[in-house]
């Protein structure tokens, strides 16, 4: 897609394939340019620590392996010369139990390039009807 100063990323999944973690790469950078740090609430007692993770080779959005459904939905400032900072917030769970929340911070450190790509990463393959929407403004 064309950069733009914004971006906002919906993430909608049926699930993976197999148990697996949902993660992001920007502009297929591989490199260890990638920090996060991501909770769940699995009841009344709040959020939960999962994972922080630095020096990384992708934004991991959800770092405890799963099989079940996941809607984010984050915005990212896409400008060049700076790190992209951002947040995200959505939900994770199956039909069979009470929905996560899940919310998480994450930066890329490029600071020469506009993000005009985004993978995602998860080792396992998504389920049908998955799908990943990018929004520009």
């Amino acid at each position: 897609f064309d950069a733009k100063s914004g971006i906002r990323v919906i993430l909608q999944t049926t699930g993976l394939s197999s148990a697996g973690t949902y993660q992001i790469r920007f502009n297929r950078d591989a490199g260890t340019n990638y920090y996060s740090r991501d909770y769940t609430a699995t009841g009344r007692a709040g959020f939960v620590f999962q994972n922080e993770s630095a020096a990384d080779t992708q934004i991991l959005l959800v770092s405890t392996a799963t099989t079940s459904p996941l809607t984010l939905d984050f915005f990212v400032p896409n400008i060049s010369g700076t790190q992209k900072t951002f947040g995200w917030n959505g939900g994770i769970g199956n039909a069979s139990a009470i929905p996560q929340i899940q919310t998480g911070s994450g930066t890329w450190q490029n600071t020469s390039d506009q993000i005009t790509q985004i993978t995602i990463v998860s080792g396992v393959n998504l389920n049908a009807n998955s799908r990943l929407t990018v929004i520009g403004y």
